[in-house]
């Protein structure tokens, strides 16, 4: 499971999907002015993936932004979400995403765009 997003905050998110079961993460930097390549940084160091994109553009870009990501994530991600830092994914079940996808995917509730 991937994520991509639009970035300005992001140690806390990034921690938390972890736990959920998101596995990389492809951030897009608009115009981060806390130190938001610092605390990649410090997350890469320890063992989180993930990759940092400048994207200075305004949010009417967003979706331009997530359409460059998608192309990037089709070659090393089987899911990819794509949320803003202040959206979580809550699992009061305690399940693992990849449990979730792989459940709803079967009955057609999760949305697949593909690129072959």
């Amino acid at each position: 499971m991937c994520i991509c997003s639009m970035v300005r905050n992001l140690k806390e998110w990034v921690m938390y999907h972890a736990e959920m079961g998101v596995q990389r993460w492809f951030i897009y930097d608009n115009n981060s002015d806390d130190e938001t390549d610092v605390v990649i940084e410090v997350l890469q160091s320890g063992n989180y993936n993930i990759t940092r994109h400048l994207w200075p553009w305004i949010k009417t870009q967003e979706a331009a932004g997530f359409g460059h990501c998608a192309l990037r994530a089709s070659k090393t991600c089987q899911w990819v979400g794509f949320i803003d830092v202040d959206e979580f994914f809550h699992m009061p079940s305690r399940l693992s995403l990849h449990n979730v996808l792989r459940n709803q995917s079967m009955y057609g509730y999760v949305g697949v765009v593909r690129r072959d």
